[in-house]
């Protein structure tokens, strides 16, 4: 169900999400809203904050009250972000900035539908995998077609190797000069469960690492100082196991190409989806993870060997 006033976003928004999958109730109003939600038997709630702002957070509290097994989904603009923390913060299950990338909000309501008909491990597991498959698809048809092979060896990787990486406390430092923005993302990313730390300019992202070195640096290019290029560059040369994300609001296919030679794993433009981001972040923490692993093999390889080579000596 979608609950927006707005005359004019609301079946702007019904007609790019219709498909076969999804029955759209909409209401524009809190009253007539609860009454859908009695008779409906509604699944998961779209939620506009732009126009409800407090009142859309009244309501939701409501909905986690009387119906705590209902995901809510907010939706506000860029200038609403603080709304949208409040929203997760009291239980929503994702919030959406405009411009929407529709697909990805398309996965995030199935995944909210089958979040709440997780009943047992064997569920779980099939959960898991339609998720695998849906998000390739989500990626290939949001125009990130190289995202498509690695995500699905990612996720075939993690299940061998039974890494539970959402529980896991990867380490992320996020180096922006734009204050106001690198803050909000830190708090939207920390709801997901992700430790992240902040730098405002490259100088102090270089302080940073030389005390804790994070798994995955998030990293934008045009700063004051010491720009993002020339922090990836020093990055990469002394902490090579640091993943690095390029997430910018000016770069060029110029820049991709330089950024990607000098070792960065990924490149994004702002404003970029968050789950977007947050998938790139797990995904660049699994290479390093996988590159940790197989340098801690090359190591006990060269320690056998050089044993082996010792007894042979004696003989």
């Amino acid at each position: 169900m979608i609950i927006e006033p707005d005359p004019f976003f609301r079946p702007n928004l019904v007609k790019r999400l219709s498909s076969k999958e999804m029955r759209i109730f909409t209401t524009g109003g809190k009253k007539q809203a609860e009454k859908i939600i009695r008779r409906k038997k509604i699944d998961v709630v779209l939620l506009g904050l732009d126009s409800l702002k407090n009142e859309g957070l009244e309501f939701l509290t409501m909905i986690k009250r009387k119906y705590p097994h209902l995901e809510v989904i907010t939706i506000s603009a860029k200038e609403q972000i603080g709304l949208s923390i409040k929203a997760m913060k009291l239980g929503a299950f994702d919030d959406f900035l405009e411009p929407i990338a529709v697909d990805v909000l398309k996965m995030r309501i199935l995944e909210a539908f089958l979040n709440r008909k997780i009943q047992s491990q064997k569920t779980k597991k099939s959960f898991d995998r339609i998720m695998e498959t849906l998000s390739a698809e989500v990626f290939e048809e949001g125009g990130y077609p190289e995202m498509v092979f690695q995500y699905l060896e990612t996720a075939k990787k993690t299940e061998t190797n039974a890494v539970n990486i959402n529980k896991e406390q990867i380490k992320v430092l996020l180096v922006d000069d734009e204050e106001e923005f690198v803050k909000s993302l830190a708090e939207r990313i920390k709801l997901r469960k992700l430790k992240s730390d902040v730098a405002l300019n490259g100088e102090e992202a270089l302080r940073y690492i030389e005390d804790q070195v994070p798994d995955v640096m998030v990293l934008d290019l045009k700063m004051p100082g010491i720009d993002g290029f020339e922090v990836l560059r020093k990055v990469k040369k002394t902490y090579p196991q640091v993943q690095v994300i390029i997430l910018t609001g000016h770069g060029s296919v110029k820049d991709e190409m330089e950024v990607r030679r000098i070792g960065a794993f990924g490149y994004l433009k702002k404003p970029t989806d968050i789950n977007i981001l947050i998938e790139n972040i797990k995904r660049a923490y699994m290479l390093k993870k996988q590159d940790s692993l197989k340098l801690a093999d090359f190591e006990k390889k060269a320690i056998n060997n050089t044993e082996n080579n010792k007894k042979d000596e004696t003989f």
